[in-house]
């Protein structure tokens, strides 16, 4: 169950490759993967003879999470958009799939499905990170060749950050293995910070300060300092050693990416005239013209959906329709979002649309607290940062999975108990 999960789970990024490589397939592999769920479900259903009792916020957020996907579909009855509109209902499927699928599955395991996802995501990086040095040697001759892959990195990056706080946070270990814990948690740092995604590196930094404070209150008020916790710093600095030699190995690759990396973060500080000490002056203006343009680009369109909600007083109350953002933007039927889902949902499904979805919300984070062994409250607070900039709400089924997993009685493997 965890592995058919899993394919899901990454679905994107394994349909990335398969478009970068050519290889054809029939269907989208995201619903071929949530047809294989949905199948999985079937037989557990039938072999096992299951019966489902869900307990109060459960049944809750799932009714809002359905009642806010059919005012999506009542509002194709207004919206100006004549095609993408029906194609943005069919792609929020999976996210109801992903949220049900953890909750439904009596044998799903969280901690082998966590170790699974972060064994792949660390292979799936470094084969990222080696076609992305390939693209910079062909001196960008090739983007259009290389075009279906280089958005990979956010996504990569953005589930490895996820990763890290899902592990740092846990109270049961994902690894049973101390040693391989610790070097799967530095190593995912490592290829995170190397990946050059600003957003999931600084969340990750910001949220994991008051997850090692609280854990020094702990231990300082139960007067306990566990020798796992030097060993931990022990293996991480091991971690980092090996990371020096392969970096010595190969200096001239590493160099790019950590050069890449810290101009990308560089540009983020409040003066950036000075940031061409170690990137090549020609391509640093070209990184530098194309980064801000995506930022002006980000800003203009948060200006733009607040205005049309600030202007429109009736829209902005029932929305616009789905999938009506880029008709509304750009004067085109096609996929565009203004990189906050909040916003989106605002302008598309209304203030209606968008009570619906917080109370949804609302079921979701207020599930008792007590016993989560493995989804903390602030894996939940790294999703929402994700989601207010970037991301369109129909793309967000692994957040929609985690949403499930923290709601599990003890975040521990099935629904079927009575105590859930």
């Amino acid at each position: 169950m965890e592995v058919i999960f899993t394919i899901f789970y990454l679905s994107g990024i394994i349909k990335s490759f398969l478009i970068f490589y050519n290889i054809p397939f029939p269907i989208d592999f995201t619903f071929l993967a949530s047809f294989l769920l949905l199948l999985a479900l079937i037989i557990e259903f039938k072999n096992e003879k299951i019966s489902v009792s869900f307990n109060k916020n459960i049944l809750l957020s799932f009714v809002f999470l359905i009642l806010f996907y059919l005012w999506m579909l009542l509002s194709l009855i207004w919206t100006p958009s004549e095609s993408y509109s029906y194609k943005k209902v069919i792609l929020f499927i999976p996210n109801i799939i992903g949220f049900g699928f953890p909750l439904l599955c009596k044998r799903f395991d969280i901690a082998k499905f966590f170790r699974i996802v972060s064994i792949t995501l660390i292979f799936v990086s470094i084969w990222f990170l080696k076609i992305y040095l390939d693209y910079l040697d062909d001196g960008y001759s090739k983007k259009t060749y290389y075009e279906p892959i280089l958005g990979l990195y956010l996504s990569c990056a953005s589930f490895m950050g996820l990763n890290i706080l899902v592990i740092l946070g846990a109270k049961k270990r994902i690894f049973k293995n101390l040693f391989v814990s610790s070097f799967v948690v530095t190593l995912t740092i490592i290829l995170l910070f190397l990946l050059g995604a600003r957003g999931p590196f600084i969340f990750v930094l910001l949220l994991l300060i008051p997850l090692f404070i609280i854990k020094y209150i702990y231990s300082y008020y139960y007067n306990k300092v566990l020798l796992s916790d030097f060993k931990k710093a022990l293996y991480s600095g091991l971690t980092v050693l090996l990371f020096f030699v392969f970096f010595l190995i190969f200096e001239k690759e590493v160099k790019v990416l950590l050069d890449r990396s810290v101009f990308r973060i560089s540009l983020l500080m409040p003066s950036s005239d000075s940031e061409t000490s170690s990137v090549p002056t020609t391509s640093n203006t070209t990184k530098s013209s194309s980064i801000n343009t995506s930022v002006d680009t980000r800003i203009d369109q948060l200006k733009f959906s607040m205005d049309l909600i600030k202007n429109n007083k009736f829209e902005s109350i029932y929305g616009f329709g789905v999938g009506s953002f880029g008709i509304l933007y750009l004067q085109k039927d096609f996929r565009a979002y203004p990189h906050n889902i909040f916003l989106e949902i605002w302008v598309e499904l209304g203030l209606i649309g968008l009570i619906l979805f917080l109370i949804f919300l609302y079921f979701v984070f207020s599930k008792n607290l007590n016993g989560t062994n493995y989804i903390n409250l602030l894996v939940l607070v790294y999703i929402i940062l994700n989601v207010l900039k970037s991301s369109s709400y129909v793309d967000i089924r692994v957040f929609f999975a985690v949403f499930a997993m923290y709601m599990l009685s003890s975040n521990d493997k099935s629904l079927n108990k009575v105590a859930n």
